[in-house]
């Protein structure tokens, strides 16, 4: 669970650092946020989809054993497997719930008044001290 939540954070905190300034700020967020909006059922088929395990050499293997297959590997019993279901598991659910840590970091990002930040950068923060704020809101 600590886990979980610390690449939650981290992600919807870098997502939101790094689409602050960029002129298209609404499609992107809108694009990694759209996994947040889709029901838990739609979520779980997805991964189910990715992770899922067929013997080699059949044609339905998941997404993630395909790849594996184009570099001549093994196809691995992702949610199978005890040493990599939790992991399997941890990743399906960030990617669910990063647009959602995203969305709420950005607007407390936005919410730095400009005055703070603009005081900032005259006692000599750089633009990462500051964490992408800028003082044109």
């Amino acid at each position: 669970m600590i886990l979980f939540t610390l690449l939650v954070l981290f992600f919807g905190l870098m997502f939101a650092v790094l689409t602050t300034r960029v002129p298209y700020e609404s499609p992107i967020k809108s694009l990694i946020f759209m996994p947040m909006a889709i029901s838990f059922v739609a979520l779980a088929t997805i991964w189910l989809f990715m992770y899922s395990y067929q013997p080699p050499g059949d044609p339905q293997t998941g997404t993630l054993n395909a790849i594996l297959a184009v570099f001549h590997r093994d196809p691995i019993t992702w949610v199978q497997d005890p040493n990599i279901a939790t992991f399997a598991l941890i990743t399906a659910g960030v990617w669910g719930f990063v647009g959602f840590a995203m969305v709420i970091l950005s607007a407390a990002l936005k919410g730095i008044p400009g005055d703070l930040l603009e005081a900032a950068r005259v006692d000599g923060a750089g633009e990462i001290t500051i964490s992408g704020g800028s003082s044109s809101r």
